[in-house]
């Protein structure tokens, strides 16, 4: 093939990519591993507020007229690792905009750059923030209901209004079984919707000394790591770390992430939980010696009713909402939470959560 038609040959796939790239529904910007912008659609150009005609650069991106997306796109490539769906709100456009940052490489692994995907969510999150109020409203009108027959029944178990023969008080414990599991399913769903529907910002504000925070948690579950004969041993730096947030809600995500970590980990396991300052930033996480979760689980599992296809997962109880709910908590405070894990080989839980000061 002679040269002119190389050139030929690469102008044509240059014109589909750029059709293909322009005829997308959400706004894309590709940049290579210059960390240079080498095409983005109209709709970017749309969503950011940049001229239709205008050269893109990473300096004039700073100047976009309706949002300013640089500081998250430059954390993004120096930290290296991949945004997903990074809500902003965009009041000149009434809009809102989930971005995201994803990392481009070649079938051997090398680095080719990175796809920015500014998508439009505004219409789902309005249907997500109406289904979320309904929810919490069926959850609150739930809780009295269900306080009632719970009282019923143990009355009537308390042979407080007369005696029960044992076929009587075996199918009433099983219904106060089942009572409670209902309980604390409405209970989780009324957390669910606190995260959802946030609370003053002032509830943020808050300082967590997060040393003192895992001594206790782990103090409070030691008898059941006990009973599997389980070590927890904790990785803590010697000075004291805090942080600006809401200790209830810290305490709520190192909860669900160490009684996964107990649920999951055999007897004579190990359990490590640890505790490091990064720039501005604090890491925990909670390493186990459990099953592992196979790759493909691994962006699953924060999904909400989630639960491992495995057979293991099955005769676990649970609802699936643990680690979605930490992942909303996190997701509040504007952080990360992820999980590395091989099968057979445990999982370690990150977060990495804002000093906040």
């Amino acid at each position: 093939m002679s040269t002119s038609n190389k050139v030929t040959e690469i102008q044509i796939y240059k014109d589909w990519l750029h059709s293909i790239v322009n005829g997308l529904i959400d706004g894309v910007i590709l940049i290579n591993d210059n960390n240079e912008i080498v095409l983005i659609n109209s709709l970017a150009r749309k969503l950011l507020g940049l001229h239709h005609r205008a050269a893109v650069t990473m300096e004039n991106l700073k100047r976009a007229k309706h949002i300013d997306i640089t500081s998250l796109l430059e954390e993004s490539i120096q930290k290296h690792y991949d945004v997903q769906n990074h809500i902003r709100k965009v009041d000149s456009l009434q809009k809102i905009l989930g971005i995201s940052v994803k990392r481009l490489l070649q079938q051997d692994g090398t680095h080719l750059g990175w796809m920015v995907i500014l998508r439009d969510i505004t219409t789902s999150w309005e249907m997500d923030r109406l289904r979320k109020e309904f929810i919490a409203k069926v959850s609150h009108e739930l809780r009295s209901p269900i306080t009632a027959i719970q009282e019923g029944v143990s009355l009537v178990l308390e042979e407080k209004i007369g005696n029960l023969n044992n076929s009587q008080r075996h199918c009433l414990k099983v219904t106060k079984e089942s009572i409670e599991r209902l309980e604390r399913l409405v209970e989780n769903l009324l957390k669910i919707t606190r995260l959802e529907i946030p609370e003053d910002e002032i509830e943020r504000r808050k300082t967590v000394r997060i040393n003192q925070l895992i001594k206790s948690l782990v103090t409070t579950y030691q008898w059941i790591a006990d009973k599997k004969q389980i070590i927890i041993k904790k990785n803590l730096p010697n000075h004291m770390i805090n942080i600006q947030a809401d200790r209830d809600k810290i305490a709520q995500i190192l909860t669900n992430l160490l009684d996964n970590a107990l649920k999951f980990t055999p007897e004579k396991g190990k359990i490590e939980i640890g505790l490091k300052e990064e720039a501005e930033n604090v890491i925990l996480w909670i390493k186990d010696s459990g099953i592992g979760i196979q790759l493909s689980e691994q962006e699953k599992i924060f999904a909400k009713f989630h639960r491992g296809d495995n057979s293991i997962n099955h005769k676990i109880k649970g609802y699936g909402l643990g680690l979605f709910i930490a992942k909303e908590i996190v997701l509040y405070y504007r952080g990360r939470i992820w999980v590395e894990s091989q099968p057979g080989k445990g999982s370690t839980f990150f977060v990495q959560l804002p000093r906040g000061h």
